[in-house]
This record gives C-alpha cells, sequence and structure tokens, in this order.
C-alpha cells in the first residue's frame, strides 16, 4: 500500500517502520497466543499511537502519482483504480451514465483519485488514516430508531430467531415514491455504528425510509436457539427483503445498502438469489467479493484485525460462551479466546461452530463470498456471481488497509463481465476502509463522499427505470 503511494524507497521505508511497529505494538504470535498489544486491549485509544507514528513518518514524503514496476508488485492490483461496468448492457450504461452525469466508458478515472481533486483531504496520506481518522474524527447525530422485531428460520434451527430491524423515517414520514433502504452494518457493529447512522441521515434528509437489519446477537439481541450470527448466512437478510417487500408491494423500490462486512454478506445474499432476488438494487462498500483471497493479506492480519477481533469476541461472541462451549468443547473455546486476529477467530470459531456444514474454513470462507466460486480466466467457471440479476455497485479503495483489493478478483473489467453484466465497480486507488474523507474540513462532512454515491447510484437507477418503462422498455430487474 505504501509502495503504491509514494515511489519505492520511501514507500518500501515506511511500510516496513510500520509493520515493525504494528508487530511490536499487538503482540502478533501465530494465531492463539494470548494478544499481549495496546490494539488488542484497546479500539480506539491506544491505536493512536500507531496513528501518529504513521502519520509523523508520513510526512516527509509527497504524495507520487506513478504505480511502481519493480519491487513487491505481487503485493499490488495490476491496475490504477476506476469505474468498470459492462457497456453493452443497455440498462447498466445508460444507470451509470446518468449517475455520472454524462456518457462514460468502463475504466475512467473516478473524481476521488483525480490530481486535480478538491474532493479528498489532501493532508491524510494513505489508506491507514484514511480509515482510523474517518473513525476518530466523524461523530453524525443520533438517529431516533423505531425497532421492530421480525421472525427468521435458517437450516440449522427451524425454530424462528427473533431479529431486529431498526427503522428511521423522514421528518415528515415515510414516502412510498421514494426507495426504502435495507441497510447492513460492520463486523461487529450495529444502527448505531458511524457511518451507519451517517447513511440514515443522508438517506431520511431525501425522504427515503431506512431499515437497518441488525445482525442476530448485536446489541444485545437474544438467541434462543444454537443457530448464532455468522457472515456465511443470507437467511436474515432474505427474512427482512421479504418483510419489506411486503411493507412497499410488488412496485416499491427496495435497495441494500452494506458496510465491510455487512457488503460481503449483502453481496453473497444477491448472488445466491438470483432471480428470485427481491431487492432493486445492491450498494457494497469496502465489502470483498472473495474471502478466500484474505487469507493471504498478511499486514492486516497484524495490524488492523488485532483491535477487531477484541470487538469480535466482546460484541459478538461474548453472550454465547456457553452455546459455543457446549458444541465445540473447553479447549476449544481456549483457543478461540486467544486467537489474535479476525482469521483465527473465524478459524477457531466461526468455522469451528459449524463445522458439521463446511469441510474446513476456507470453504467457510467461500460460502460467504459472492465469488467464493468464482476461478479467474474461466468463462465457463464464473460461479454464483454470474446469477445477480439487479445492479449490484461495489465502492472499495485499493488502499484499503483492512480488506486485499484481491477480495474483488485479479481483473476487474473480468468480473463486470459474468453473466449479464449486472456487476458494476467503483474502485478508487485511494479511500482507505469505509473512509473517503472530503475536504479540507472533513469532520463536516463526515462519510459523504461514499455515502452520497450509494444514494445517488439508486436514485439514477429508480429514474432510469422510469424512464425505460416510459418508453415500453423491458425491465430486467
Amino acid at each position: 500500500m505504501y509502495v503504491y503511494e509514494w515511489t519505492e524507497a520511501p514507500g518500501l521505508f515506511i511500510m516496513i517502520s510500520v509493520t515493525f511497529l504494528s508487530t511490536l505494538l499487538s503482540g502478533k504470535d501465530q494465531g492463539v497466543s494470548q494478544p499481549r498489544g495496546c490494539l488488542a486491549r484497546s479500539h480506539l485509544v491506544h491505536s493512536k499511537v500507531i496513528i501518529w507514528m504513521v502519520f509523523t513518518i508520513s510526512m516527509g514524503f509527497g504524495i507520487h502519482p506513478h504505480l511502481p514496476t519493480r519491487f513487491y508488485d505481487h503485493d499490488l492490483p495490476g491496475y490504477s483504480g476506476g469505474l468498470y461496468f459492462r457497456g453493452e448492457n443497455e440498462r447498466v450504461a445508460s444507470l451509470v451514465s446518468r449517475w455520472m452525469g454524462k456518457n462514460v466508458t468502463s475504466g475512467i478515472q473516478l473524481d476521488y483519485d483525480k490530481h486535480s481533486s478538491r474532493v479528498r483531504t489532501p493532508y491524510v496520506l494513505n489508506g491507514d488514516l484514511r480509515t482510523i481518522l474517518s473513525y476518530l474524527w466523524n461523530d453524525p447525530a443520533d438517529v431516533k430508531y423505531e425497532r421492530r422485531w421480525i421472525a427468521s428460520t435458517s437450516q440449522d434451527d427451524p425454530t424462528p430467531e427473533s431479529i431486529a430491524l431498526d427503522f428511521a423515517f423522514p421528518p415528515s414520514g415515510h414516502n412510498p415514491s421514494q426507495p426504502v433502504y435495507l441497510v447492513l452494518h460492520g463486523l461487529s457493529g450495529g444502527s448505531n455504528e458511524g457511518f451507519v447512522r451517517d447513511f440514515v441521515l443522508h438517506a431520511t434528509s431525501r425522504n427515503s425510509t431506512t431499515a437497518v437489519l441488525v445482525a442476530r446477537g448485536l446489541m444485545d439481541t437474544k438467541v434462543e436457539g444454537p443457530a448464532l450470527f455468522h457472515g456465511a448466512r443470507v437467511d436474515d437478510i432474505d427474512a427482512a427483503v421479504q418483510v419489506l417487500r411486503t411493507m412497499v408491494g410488488p412496485n416499491g423500490v427496495i435497495a441494500g445498502v452494506g458496510f465491510s462486512m455487512g457488503g460481503i454478506m449483502l453481496s453473497n445474499y444477491v448472488a445466491r438469489s438470483g432471480e428470485g432476488c427481491a431487492l432493486n438494487f445492491a450498494v457494497n462498500i469496502s465489502g470483498g467479493l472473495d474471502m478466500r483471497q484474505q487469507v493471504k493479506f498478511v499486514r492486516s492480519k497484524w495490524l488492523w484485525q488485532t483491535f477487531m477481533a477484541e470487538g469480535l469476541r466482546d460484541f459478538v461472541l461474548k453472550r454465547a460462551w456457553l452455546k459455543i462451549e457446549n458444541r465445540v468443547g473447553k479447549e476449544a473455546v481456549s483457543t478461540l479466546l486467544r486467537a489474535s486476529n479476525v482469521m483465527d477467530i473465524i478459524e477457531h470459531g466461526f468455522y469451528r461452530y459449524n463445522s458439521h456444514k463446511y469441510e474446513n474454513s476456507n470453504q467457510f470462507l467461500a460460502e460467504m463470498s459472492a465469488m467464493g466460486d468464482y476461478k479467474s480466466g474461466k468463462p465457463s467457471a464464473q460461479g454464483r456471481i454470474a446469477r445477480v440479476n439487479i445492479p449490484l455497485l461495489v465502492i472499495f479503495a485499493l488502499d484499503d488497509p483492512v480488506s486485499s483489493h484481491r477480495t474483488l478478483g485479479a481483473h476487474p473489467e473480468e468480473v463486470v463481465e459474468t453473466g449479464e453484466g449486472n456487476v458494476i465497480m467503483a474502485i478508487t486507488k485511494r479511500g482507505g476502509h469505509v473512509g473517503w474523507p472530503t475536504g479540507i474540513r472533513p469532520w463536516t462532512d463526515g462519510w459523504k463522499y461514499m455515502n452520497e454515491m450509494a444514494l445517488n447510484f439508486v436514485e439514477s437507477g429508480v429514474q432510469e427505470d422510469l424512464r425505460f418503462h416510459l418508453k415500453g422498455k423491458h425491465v430486467m430487474w
């Protein structure tokens, strides 16, 4: 990432320095030892140590515009980002043109990356800072939610579970002429996550109703049966979509928007649903499509996943220790408690608990991914991503320090050609993970860039649907 942002020598120096510091402070040890470092014990305060070390080192170097061609190329993407879509799909092409405000071709550079851009914050110099500073300085207003409970069953447990949907309405009340948004939060968050609140405030200001699906067991919700939360299950998403479809009727518009883990799960749901998907549009923000590739992202494992793992234990697994122990045993729970990163928690926790369904953790990761059965370069082996039947927008930054660019596939122009060409990829060179700070005073904008990009995409799609209906053309989604 640092080599990608700067020239080889400064970038390598920064990368080595930060890797050394993050390893020292996170107490990294082969995935099972008790984490000793500050990042594993505190999600916010102690992480500032690394943030300001990175910032101090970074200030000594300018941003270099060119992609390096020698050192560590195997860790870098083979492209510089851009907007990718299938131009032969008339409806996708017209949607993208309306969204961009002009006719565009696949592969164009997005405004966040342009050297003359006044969009991005100029003094936030790398993906680490674009990620963590967004969390530190963005504090959207509180949202008044109205919680409703829906029933959801799973193949693991036919007994219905009560799943929370947190609704937020426009100031004037529900407007049936506007899209309804189903929002999926991050890994250990909920409807109170900062970027979720920011999105909800933006959406309701545009007279749209939002419903945040709270993952089972989070925000102090109870799980009565044995089917605990895990990323490969899409039953709860489908239950929420069906409830919203009943609410808005067959002609209403429902768009799904997922952040990070929520984006991963949303994309998987859309791909698996195929023609039966009851959503009209979907937007995945900072979520990968093939999580098998995340295992190779060692830097994320050593730095970011250490304190993310603590959040997983505190907010996702803590209330279910007895159920986990009853199924996998005390020794396995002890190993899980010592896991120092997210991938190890998946290995020793989510996979182990569900090992009756999956042969290994790699299969678990494959099953939670829209491209989990995809093989690059083999048109006959596109897998379930080819079944996507609605416009699915993936917003991702190549300097994301949490999720590897490899989770998008090696060639975005190849991915958007799968199936009928309903996948659109908006990939920026810069932005971080659920970040994209904008302006000189980014705390006044919050997560405006990514959230408005998602809302504008959906609203452009609605307008294009109306235009095609008026022209008497068949709408395929």
